[in-house]
């Protein structure tokens, strides 16, 4: 039996960046998306979901910013959730473990 790899490793934008949230449990966590080239020309444009939890969410909340080039390492998941009508959802997003910010704002 092979051994189970989920592990991610990616390079991008910054193109959405929210505001950081608690849970009900007391976690933090902060979401923003980032904007990858795809390599083609038909979908020149991925962007991924990203979600950074606990102390890590506090700091990367005083730094990131909108813009920043970014290398992100983490883990993809699958998120279960209702929409605004009741109707189950499902979207995959990347569990970050490490934001390296690859270029620095004045």
């Amino acid at each position: 039996m092979s051994p189970r790899l989920n592990y991610a490793l990616v390079s991008g934008m910054v193109r959405q960046r929210k505001a950081l949230a608690r849970t009900s449990r007391g976690r933090y966590v902060l979401c923003f998306e980032v904007q990858l080239d795809s390599g083609t020309d038909e979908d020149p444009v991925i962007v991924l979901d990203m979600e950074i939890w606990g102390e890590d969410a506090e700091e990367m909340d005083k730094r990131l910013e909108n813009g920043m080039s970014v290398l992100v390492e983490g883990h993809l998941a699958s998120v279960t959730f209702e929409d605004r009508t009741g109707t189950p959802r499902h979207r995959m997003v990347m569990r970050t473990h490490q934001v390296q910010i690859l270029d620095t704002r004045s």
